[in-house]
């Protein structure tokens, strides 16, 4: 594929080969017969932790009183009202999930009904009928899962407060004790305005019979999760891991992506970097980053984007896009070039992350929804 060949010659570029006086030389060569990972000319076994700095939905479990839950996160960028709240729902088992009360406020504002940036978030904002939900929001199941049996209703009798809650009764879920497809069925709240370094808290009530697992994030749905942070249970993770005796962890950050003019902000990938180091201060860093460009990029170049057969498009960049690399190339030079001046000692390797699993699987590659069509590609 194009892309990743460029990003693995740009790497190559940037880096070469590891040096450090902590870690030696670090090179894949063969080794009977197999490639092998060797650090300062010996045999490394390559055992390694992969976790994930809350970079995706924070799960918590709907008991069956009502609970009041709240996080905070920095947004990494202006998501130019494109940012969505998702409310997924990760359990097997039938059952009903309420929420309630749900509310966003930036940190340092107004705390009141004025400051809240979720419109409607007590579901008691005055609708056309009752089968409606309130604007910005949709109750959402995966096209191709079929095999999801649910809906929605306002409950006046179960609520935290007010006059009612909403009400998500689950008849058939298969998939969903994975929280991984807590996104096969969710809650969203599309339209929201957050801006770059700014901090952020949610706050929302919610009960369930039979306990379930409900994931909760903000997002930017072509590019990254901006619920993470430091407080995590990957924090413990890599503690449990270098008990153990493994010392290699993955992190995932995404590269700063600034607009013309502007320097690129890499206090995030910072912070996440020396988390991890607290956490094991033997450990080595292979940085899984994401490549995608922010929200302001797809608004700006629209034909972009990626293209399947029957001309929809989707909010992911085609590989074939010149502007993409345009913006890509200085950032990731930048990206690297910050990375090896401030955590060079402990960098093991890099890993450009991007498209579907963040491994470069197309969209549609498993459907008939071939992709890879429209005027950027053809003319590449």
């Amino acid at each position: 594929m194009k892309s990743a060949f460029l990003i693995s010659l740009s790497l190559m570029a940037c880096v070469g080969c590891v040096r450090t006086q902590d870690m030696g030389a670090v090179s894949v060569r063969a080794y009977q017969g197999a490639p092998q990972l060797f650090v300062d000319g010996a045999v490394k076994t390559p055992l390694s932790f992969l976790g994930v700095f809350k970079d995706g939905p924070r799960y918590v479990v709907a008991r069956r009183e009502w609970r009041r839950k709240r996080f905070s996160f920095d947004c990494p960028e202006d998501s130019e009202g494109l940012a969505e709240l998702w409310i997924g729902f990760a359990t097997s088992r039938p059952g009903t999930i309420w929420l309630d009360d749900i509310r966003m406020v930036e940190d340092g504002t107004e705390d009141g009904a004025k400051g809240n940036l979720i419109v409607s978030g007590t579901f008691e904002t005055p609708v056309a009928n009752a089968e409606e939900l309130p604007p910005g929001w949709r109750f959402f199941i995966h096209p191709k899962v079929k095999t999801i049996d649910a809906g929605w209703q306002y409950d006046s009798v179960e609520k935290h407060s007010g006059r009612q809650s909403l009400r998500i009764d689950i008849r058939k879920n298969p998939s969903g004790a994975n929280p991984w497809f807590s996104a096969h069925m969710r809650l969203e709240y599309k339209g929201l305005t957050l801006r770059k370094g700014r901090r952020y808290t949610v706050e929302y009530s919610l009960r369930g019979t039979p306990d379930a697992y409900v994931g909760i994030e903000v997002l930017h749905p072509s590019t990254i999760s901006y619920t993470r942070g430091e407080d995590s249970v990957c924090i413990d993770q890599i503690k449990l891991a270098a008990a153990a005796g493994i010392h290699d962890h993955h992190v995932n950050v995404s590269i700063p992506f600034p607009r013309a003019g502007e320097k690129p902000d890499f206090a995030l990938v910072d912070r996440t970097c020396a988390a991890m180091l607290a956490a094991d201060p033997a450990g080595r860093i292979v940085l899984r980053f994401g490549v995608f460009p922010p929200a302001w990029w797809f608004e700006k170049n629209p034909e972009d984007w990626m293209q399947f057969q029957d001309g929809r498009r989707h909010r992911m960049v085609t590989t074939s896009s010149q502007r993409w690399w345009d913006i890509l190339e200085p950032s990731l030079i930048a990206f690297i070039q910050h990375v090896e001046a401030a955590w060079g000692a402990r960098i093991l390797a890099y890993h450009p992350a991007a498209y579907e699993g963040a491994e470069w699987n197309y969209p549609g590659r498993s459907t008939p929804d071939n992709a890879g069509y429209g005027t950027v590609v053809e003319a590449d």
